[in-house]
């Protein structure tokens, strides 16, 4: 009998809710560059979790060199697909 803890069912239910988000913004042609949102979220939970400022530092040049243009061109292109 395979029984799964708690925590096993939990990881398993974010990582579905994660591929159905990831599968809807990637086929709405919302998503153009998946491995800048995928180190994005990499970078989200690594600051979760560690209190090293020279690590803090080298997100927020990405966050300001990558992440947020990204960010903007993706809310000005769903501004206009609401829009239309």
């Amino acid at each position: 009998m395979n029984t799964k803890s708690p925590q096993d069912i939990r990881w398993q239910q974010r990582f579905k809710n994660f591929q159905r988000a990831f599968l809807l913004l990637y086929a709405a042609k919302n998503l153009n560059d998946a491995d800048t949102w995928l180190r994005m979220i990499g970078d989200r939970n690594l600051m979760s979790h560690t209190y090293d400022f020279s690590k803090f530092e080298a997100v927020i040049a990405t966050l300001r060199s990558d992440y947020l243009p990204m960010l903007d061109t993706w809310y000005l292109n769903l501004l206009e697909e609401l829009n239309d």
